[in-house]
């Protein structure tokens, strides 16, 4: 993690503020003075004018594999089945029973009946980052629907939609099977809408048999069980969201 992202974390102040720091030489990292972009594991002795930085938290970053029947909240008034209750199992039954459960949060969401890729972390600003429109993050899902999609509904889909009142940004559409009277479709699109990709298919008068989000940038779902989880380093996480840190 770069050192200014690092001192920010712990409270000293904003990135900006803590690169005034670093530039006036008031920082050290293990006993030497520390330099702009300078990279750290916060395992280090860090000081600023001779005073220790408390290390801060650890970052976590995981990715789920969300099954349906579970909703995306940190708490449910309803009593229904939450991510980090499918988390905090999946944790303890790969790390150990008697190890303490990280305090992450899930970034984004997928609906109750929509399954697959969910990251979770404790750090807010890689959350905020990957959540932020700007950065038009792509994200794949493969949906089961019926009837079959025709040309004229490629197009509308890949040239944008009108849901909501307002047009979606463009998407990629690739149909991977056809089932039956259902058809196996691959959608990526790069907005984050609530229960967009479901509404894009209701707009072409297409019903959403079922649903899963497989790629979150080149993060990929991949042979990941169905409420099992992975735990990622920053530096992985970066490098497969397309360096948008």
């Amino acid at each position: 993690m770069r050192l200014n992202k690092y001192l920010a974390n712990c409270g000293v102040g904003s990135r900006r503020k803590c690169d005034e720091l670093i530039k006036s030489g008031a920082v050290l990292v293990d006993g030497c003075v520390a330099s702009l972009g300078q990279e750290v594991l916060g395992t280090e002795c860090i000081t600023i004018n001779g005073k220790v930085v408390e290390h801060a938290e650890k970052m976590w970053y995981f990715m789920l594999n969300k099954p349906k029947g579970c909703v995306t909240t940190v708490h449910d008034d309803r009593g229904r089945t939450t991510v980090l209750d499918i988390f905090a199992k999946a944790y303890k039954n790969r790390f150990g029973a008697d190890k303490q459960v990280p305090r992450v949060v899930p970034v984004g969401r997928l609906d109750y009946n929509t399954q697959g890729l969910l990251l979770l972390t404790n750090d807010g600003n890689f959350a905020n980052a990957l959540m932020h429109p700007s950065k038009k993050v792509a994200k794949k899902y493969v949906a089961l629907i019926y009837p079959h999609l025709d040309d004229a509904d490629i197009n509308a889909l890949k040239s944008g939609i009108v849901i909501d009142g307002a047009k979606t940004l463009p998407a990629d559409i690739r149909v991977l099977q056809n089932v039956g009277t259902k058809q196996r479709v691959e959608i990526t699109i790069t907005q984050g809408r609530n229960r967009q990709v479901r509404k894009m298919f209701e707009a072409v008068n297409k019903k959403v048999n079922q649903l899963e989000r497989v790629a979150i940038g080149n993060l990929q779902l991949g042979n990941l069980a169905r409420g099992d989880i992975k735990e990622l380093d920053y530096a992985e996480c970066k490098l497969a969201l397309f360096g948008i840190f």
